[in-house]
């Protein structure tokens, strides 16, 4: 119940409305209550972060396989991550805009999420990078993956706050699908 709570507060006004009051006043408890459930606050919206990651890899499960063609394998993975930013925004956002204190570490449980929805990304990339030296091409690959998701999840979620269209730039979809066409032509272009 406190997730859906958030979740409902997180669609309709984003991270500032995720509050303790907030999330245990729709469900009729007493803020309190949500230490019971959570260690505090940052749980409670790792826990939504993770529910919004779990419905993309759920959305990934459901594509087909990848093909070994990294332009058609990230384009279609764009397209499914693409979709879910657009049925739902604000709770993407949340995942950039939220971030732990510096005391905190990011717990184990939301790393291996982050590391599973990478590894799609890794797996699609690789055929551009498979005729680097092994160790490269795995490094190369890892970091191009989450220089990539940054990129796209920024344009993405960007277009819908309205960012995009103030410095008079396409949709984000568009930019993000440029984006991923540029940087293969340039891992390409950079062993030749």
């Amino acid at each position: 119940m406190a997730l859906d709570a958030a979740e409902a507060l997180a669609r309709d006004g984003g991270l500032p409305a995720i509050t303790a009051r907030a999330v245990a006043g729709r469900i009729g408890y007493a803020a309190g209550t949500l230490y019971n459930l959570f260690e505090n606050l940052d749980g409670l919206i790792l826990a939504l972060n993770d529910r919004t990651l779990e419905r993309l890899e759920r959305a990934l499960d459901a594509a087909p396989p990848p093909s070994g063609e990294p332009a058609r394998d990230l384009a279609t993975l764009l397209d499914i991550y693409a979709a879910q930013v657009d049925a739902a925004p604000r709770l993407w956002a949340l995942l950039i805009e939220h971030s732990l204190p510096g005391d905190q570490s990011t717990p184990e449980w939301y790393r291996q999420r982050i590391g599973r929805l990478l590894g799609r990304l890794e797996t699609a990339l690789a055929p551009a990078l498979a005729h680097r030296p092994t160790p490269l091409a795995t490094a190369e690959t890892a970091q191009s993956a989450r220089l990539l998701w940054l990129s796209v999840h920024g344009l993405l979620t960007a277009g819908h706050a309205g960012t995009i269209a103030a410095v008079g730039a396409a949709d984000g979809r568009i930019l993000a699908q440029d984006l991923i066409e540029t940087y293969l032509a340039g891992l390409k272009a950079r062993d030749t």
